[in-house]
């Protein structure tokens, strides 16, 4: 081939060989496609991780949000209007536990590709007005009833069930960890009741 006269440096450069700039091109155009097919797998690989969480779990995962929701909304209310100190040491225990139950959730969550809900269903929204317009002692026999026992009894069910049944290894094992505390949460929600004068709901049976 006939050197080329560089014009900048002065210098003579010998051309590429053909031999080189073939497999170079090919190269170059094998990257344009293969770059696009290792998203298009990345993509595909993380729905199917997503796709693994079934109806069930995700259910349980919205219902569990949402029981944190009610528990935390009525205990921040507790600390502020109950009279008696029983009740609003529960409050505060309540807003400890749960709080800490709920970033656990909510990092689950995200790793799961599942979206819980960002506020109570209207029927909790209803009870928790309801509560908040109450005072004194009958503010504290109803929190007692509704949120301590009645709630706690429903998410003992709730995280009993899919400590046994969910699918997703994660989100049982989850479910395990946190059903204890339900139900000592649960236990000391009867013996509140108990104390503020107003006979406890039926517990959850173990």
């Amino acid at each position: 081939h006939t050197p080329i006269l560089s014009r900048r440096l002065g210098t003579e450069v010998a051309p590429r060989p053909l031999s080189l700039i073939w497999p170079m091109e090919v190269t170059l155009k094998a990257m344009q496609w293969i770059r696009p097919a290792l998203l298009v797998a990345a993509a595909a690989s993380m729905n199917l991780a997503f796709a693994e969480v079934g109806k069930t779990d995700t259910n349980f995962m919205k219902k569990a949000a949402e029981s944190g929701m009610l528990e935390i909304e009525a205990s921040t209310l507790a600390e502020s209007k109950a009279s008696s100190e029983t009740v609003k040491s529960f409050a505060s225990q309540m807003l400890k536990d749960h709080k800490a139950a709920d970033s656990e959730l909510k990092a689950l969550a995200s790793t799961k590709g599942v979206e819980l809900p960002t506020e109570l269903p209207s029927a909790d929204k209803k009870r928790l007005e309801a509560l908040g317009a109450l005072e004194g002692a009958t503010f504290d026999r109803e929190y007692a009833k509704e949120v301590g026992v009645k709630a706690h009894n429903k998410a003992v069910a709730l995280f009993r069930e899919a400590s046994t049944k969910a699918r997703d290894p994660e989100i049982k094992a989850f479910a395990g960890k946190t059903l204890p505390t339900l139900q000592h949460h649960l236990e000391m929600a009867n013996k509140m009741a108990n104390e503020v004068g107003k006979s406890p709901a039926k517990s959850a049976k173990r």
